[in-house]
């Protein structure tokens, strides 16, 4: 399989939020943004939009929170069922972002088809894709641990940033 590792040298970039971050009640600021699409990265941001009643156009949870194994996966996996999410297994190894992953990510915020991905390995890097793909006026949240959660409305700008972000990844072949 092949996939975008991120190099060493830019790391500390990627480390930092690209904008603000919010804790409490994110659903409030979501139901005012209006999204046309919702992309929720990490357990703990889908989770809180789910306690929230929102249903994600994408949702992307690998059962770990600041590599602990977290309780909640099968949870948050009947819950998005119940909800009519479609869910897909991916690989997506630490530290990468796969050919896969950026094709389930771009194909479910295309079709806009509430889709959970249960990633085998790490969502982290996810976001970028989700910003790449994001159509104007989608919205993208992932969690900043120990801090809150980021919330980036889209626009072409933000999307293209993304996409200059994942040309700096390294192409590799794994596993």
């Amino acid at each position: 399989m092949i996939a975008l590792s991120l190099p060493a040298r830019i790391r500390p970039d990627f480390k930092w939020p690209r904008g603000p971050i919010y804790r409490g009640r994110v659903h409030e600021l979501l139901a005012h943004l209006k999204p046309i699409t919702l992309s929720c990265i990490g357990d703990i941001v889908t989770r809180t939009c789910l306690d929230s009643g929102l249903t994600p156009t994408l949702a992307a949870i690998d059962g770990f929170t600041r590599r602990d194994l977290t309780t909640t996966t099968n949870e948050l996996l009947d819950r998005a069922s119940r909800m009519g999410m479609e869910v897909y297994k991916i690989s997506n190894p630490r530290g990468t972002v796969s050919v896969d992953a950026i094709e389930a990510v771009c194909r479910a915020l295309r079709l806009r088809a509430p889709t959970l991905l249960l990633v085998d390995g790490e969502e982290d890097l996810l976001a970028l894709p989700a910003l790449a793909c994001s159509p104007e006026g989608g919205v993208v949240v992932y969690g900043a641990p120990g801090m809150g959660a980021v919330i980036l409305q889209v626009d072409l700008l933000r999307a293209r940033e993304a996409q200059l972000r994942m040309l700096m990844l390294r192409p590799i072949e794994v596993g």
